[in-house]
Order: structure tokens, then sequence, then C-alpha cells
């Protein structure tokens, strides 16, 4: 029962964003990974600011494709997956992001 109460959460998280077509707001790293010291703010419903400790920000574009979020800068595309708890989840490397 557990697994399909998870399930069902994923789903309706899915369907809000999906509903919504977009992101918003700032998210800090939650955990290990190099994103621990990057922070993602949200502005529009296509545009993001990458900030990363001693760098200047940039901007990068993002789509929602599912339960992926893809974001592009400088020709780069970076793939995250929205977790059960509507955290961006880069995977071992970059880290878990979850909205401030």
């Amino acid at each position: 029962m557990g697994r399909t109460l998870a399930t069902l959460i994923v789903g309706l998280l899915l369907l809000l964003v999906g509903c919504t077509g977009k992101l918003s707001g700032a998210y800090l790293p939650s955990g290990d990974g190099i994103g621990k010291i990057a922070k993602f703010d949200f502005t529009s419903s296509d545009k993001v600011e990458m900030h990363v400790a001693g760098i200047p920000a940039v901007e990068a574009s993002y789509e929602l494709e599912g339960d992926k979020v893809k974001m592009t800068a400088n020709g780069q595309t970076s793939i995250f997956k929205l977790d059960e708890k509507g955290c961006l989840d880069g995977g071992e490397l970059l880290g878990t992001f979850c909205k401030q």
C-alpha cells in the first residue's frame, strides 16, 4: 500500500507541475554533491538563474518534460528529475535541490 500511495503522490505532483508548466522561486542544495555550493532561482516560466559560490550568476533556459527538468546554459544541458517531494534530483554528482 505504501508504494501505491507514493505513486499517487508523485502523479499528483507531476500533474500540478504540468498544469502550471513552470517552477518558481529558489531551490537550495539538500545533501551532498558539488551542488552544495549552488542555488537555482527560477525567475520566469522558462528562465532560471544558476548561482555557484564565487562565480557570477548564469541565466539559463529550462523546460519541463514529464518528471524531467532540462536546464540549458551556454549550449550545455543538465537534466534533473523531480522527485516525490518536488525537489530537483541531479544524481550523485550534482545532488538534490529543494524549494526554499
